[in-house]
């Protein structure tokens, strides 16, 4: 099987670095309001974007907005820490399926803190916010590369967009629980399965005969 992973959220905890950087971009742009975990838990759109028209942004300076956050994290070289336990599901998972990354983030920024896990070389590619499209159609692009169906491919993400966009692409969907966004939003989004740590994972996602 196929199986597709968020990165923030779902391997390293990167609230704070986040909320910092939102931040930065606040106080540069002298507008809006600063943001808060409260908004990212339950936010339905995860883009810089939608989180500062949350926050009173402007619609006109939301490209700046953004790219003002995207700069900020460039600029921290600061490495958020790996959720416990998440090195050894990916290791687990990745002796009898193919993974891959679908993220907001930067894929410098992803390889760095997967090398430091040693978890870099268990993932067939890592797409980034510079590739084009949305998720679902990053999720299709890869789900015919490796040629497999939608009902052997699975998403795998902390926040309801991530959920959303993996119902779109028409593939399962897995809801990580232990990152950003509160469960109740998530279980309301309608995944397949909820998984409330990455061991989880494993019930969901361990292969049957047929799929070996």
């Amino acid at each position: 099987m196929l199986v597709i992973f968020d990165y923030d959220g779902v391997f390293v905890d990167s609230r704070d670095q986040l909320l910092a950087a939102l931040a930065k971009a606040q106080r540069r742009l002298g507008c809006g309001r600063l943001a808060t975990a409260e908004d990212l838990a339950v936010i339905e759109s995860f883009t810089f974007a939608d989180v500062g028209r949350r926050c009173g942004v402007p619609e006109a300076l939301l490209a700046a907005y953004s790219d003002a956050v995207l700069a900020a994290l460039r600029r921290d070289k600061v490495q958020p820490p790996a959720y416990p336990d998440i090195g050894r599901v990916v290791a687990d998972l990745a002796s009898v399926h193919t993974l891959a990354i679908v993220t907001a983030n930067r894929r410098p920024v992803v390889e760095a803190v997967l090398r430091r896990e040693q978890l870099l070389p268990w993932f067939s590619a890592i797409l980034d916010l510079d590739d084009p499209g949305a998720k679902s159609d990053k999720i299709n692009r890869l789900r015919q590369a490796y040629a497999w169906s939608a009902d052997q491919t699975f998403m795998v993400g902390d926040a309801v967009s991530d959920v959303r966009q993996g119902q779109l692409a028409g593939v399962r969907t897995v809801a990580a629980a232990w990152g950003m966004q509160r469960r109740e939003l998530l279980v309301a989004a309608g995944p397949d399965f909820i998984a409330d740590q990455p061991a989880d994972l494993l019930t969901f996602l361990r292969p049957t005969a047929e799929d070996r």
